[in-house]
Formats: structure tokens, C-alpha cells, sequence
């Protein structure tokens, strides 16, 4: 699981593919019986938040459900 701390010292270009892996292994929990792990969904959440924060959008998690 990222850590907040983790996320923070990510480069954009680390966040970046950071956000696309994550958005991977939704698409592939989405479809298993399982459902989304809380492990993906955290990761997730602090990624958004990050990139939120250094595109200067405020952050609504309404905007981002997944």
C-alpha cells in the first residue's frame, strides 16, 4: 500500500504512471467477485490528492468516484 509520504516525493512523471498502474488494477478488480481492494482504493485516493494539489484543484472526492 503507498503511503502518503511516498506519493509526495513521486516526481509527476512517477505519479503519472503511478495513477495509470492503479487505474489498471481497478478495471481488473471491477470485474473480479472480489470487487475493489481497499489497497486499491487508498492508492487511488492519495494519488488523486496529490496531483489535485499540484494542479491546484481543489479536491472534492465526489468528483472522483471510481
Amino acid at each position: 500500500m503507498l503511503s502518503k509520504r511516498k506519493v509526495v516525493q513521486m516526481d509527476n512523471k512517477e505519479l503519472l504512471k503511478m495513477l495509470i498502474h492503479t487505474e489498471d488494477s481497478i478495471m481488473v478488480e471491477v470485474n473480479s467477485k472480489r470487487g475493489i481492494t481497499k489497497k486499491t482504493e487508498n492508492n487511488m485516493t492519495l494519488c488523486i490528492k496529490e496531483m489535485c494539489k499540484r494542479l491546484g484543484i481543489e479536491y472534492e472526492e465526489s468528483d472522483w468516484i471510481y
